[in-house]
């Protein structure tokens, strides 16, 4: 078969082909270079967290006030909601309900943030979760997820958790 015979009798289907595999290499490029977007601002994020000096000194002051003999749940009470205590663990937990929100959105890359800070987020949550029933049960109000709207108690029942009463 010649060159010419070659390309009348199959050139449309190479052509077709030609498409399909260009169509598929630029998804792969689009893929990737979503994936290297949010892992670079996920490395930001992760940065701007451990250079920013206010977020430190919150942060110092935060681990000061798990290692005090006052449990952080006082500071939930309706008269300390105003005290620089709680608004140095709501700030913490401000920067963890952001951080949540950036991941449930695709916007930062799980895998890379936990590798780096999942101990103390998970410090953190467990800390502070009778903060935050303290903060519920002051203002009457339950903090639900967004996204499928459970509390906190409910996802703590779903990974089987134990839960002591405030």
């Amino acid at each position: 078969m010649d060159l010419i015979t070659f390309w009348t009798t199959y050139g449309s289907a190479v052509a077709n082909g030609a498409v399909v595999l260009s169509a598929i290499a630029a998804f792969a490029v689009i893929y990737s270079a979503r994936g290297m977007a949010r892992r670079q601002g996920t490395l930001e994020l992760i940065m701007r967290i451990e250079s920013d000096r206010e977020l430190i000194d919150a942060r110092a002051k935060y681990i000061d006030l798990k290692a005090s003999a006052t449990k952080l749940e006082t500071y939930g009470a309706v008269t300390e909601r105003k005290s620089d205590q709680a608004k140095t663990i709501r700030k913490i937990l401000n920067i963890h309900e952001l951080t949540a929100v950036a991941i449930q959105e695709g916007v930062i890359d799980e895998r890379v943030f936990r590798r780096w800070f999942n101990k103390a987020y998970t410090d953190d949550h467990t800390t502070c979760q009778r903060y935050i029933e303290a903060v519920q049960k002051a203002t009457g109000k339950s903090a639900t997820l967004d996204g499928d709207g459970r509390t906190f108690a409910e996802v703590a029942a779903t990974r089987g958790q134990a839960q002591e009463g405030p």
